[in-house]
């Protein structure tokens, strides 16, 4: 497969999974492509594992979409994954199968800083999702959940430490449905169908990556549910 990855920031959640991945040989840098908005830090990450990074700086959001659709195009893309701060138009996801994964138990908590309003709130519980993307911000069919429970207000570093977590579960689980096939996308309805039956479909099926994912997560003492 290949993959497109948009980023603004650190992109610390892609780049582990893409470690992970990479150390079991199901995914190479040969089948990356990330793009950023922005001077950040995943460009650097990038570059010491040799998976190409192309910057597009562009302030508008019709011609920021545009120049990244024509990039995706000549990559010839299967997948395109968002960590993004930008909204992108419907260029790219009529096109792509374009999938956001947002650090919230979506419908709460849309938009920027959804793990600081989480904590505002006092939420008893952090989640994450990942959606097809559409129109509307942090919209668009849910294709996973997963929340962590904090029976105690958690400071603000391990708060991100758990939504970090989180977010490489569902960029593991994503790739890894992917590359089963275990889900069919219809991009001129965007929308996407299960080939497996409903109580296996949250689970990461490749039981080596299964278990790295785990290791990570008991390193950082994080469950995920």
């Amino acid at each position: 497969m290949k993959l497109g990855v948009l980023a603004s920031a650190g992109g610390s959640a892609f780049i582990d999974s893409f470690d992970i991945l990479n150390d079991l040989g199901l995914i190479t840098s040969e089948d990356i492509l990330v793009i950023t908005d922005r001077a950040c830090g995943i460009e650097e990450k990038c570059s010491s594992r040799d998976i190409v990074c192309e910057r597009i700086s562009e302030k508008s959001r019709k011609a920021l979409s545009a120049k990244i659709l024509e990039v995706l195009k000549e990559f010839q893309c299967d997948l395109v994954i968002l960590y993004f701060l930008r909204i992108i138009t419907e260029d790219i996801y009529s096109n792509f199968i374009t999938i956001n994964i947002h650090p919230s138990f979506l419908p709460l908590y849309k938009g920027l800083n959804a793990v600081d309003q989480a904590l505002e709130k006092k939420s008893n519980y952090l989640g994450a999702t990942a959606h097809l993307v559409e129109e509307d911000l942090d919209s668009g069919p849910v294709i996973a959940q997963v929340m962590t429970p904090i029976h105690n207000q958690p400071s603000v570093a391990r708060a991100y430490r758990i939504s970090h977590i989180q977010k490489v579960y569902l960029t593991l689980f994503l790739i890894d449905s992917f590359i089963n096939k275990d889900v069919k996308f219809d991009i001129s309805e965007n929308k996407f169908y299960w080939i497996t039956e409903l109580e296996e479909k949250l689970m990461i099926k490749t039981v080596r990556l299964l278990e790295k994912f785990q290791d990570l997560a008991s390193k950082n003492n994080v469950e995920v549910f």
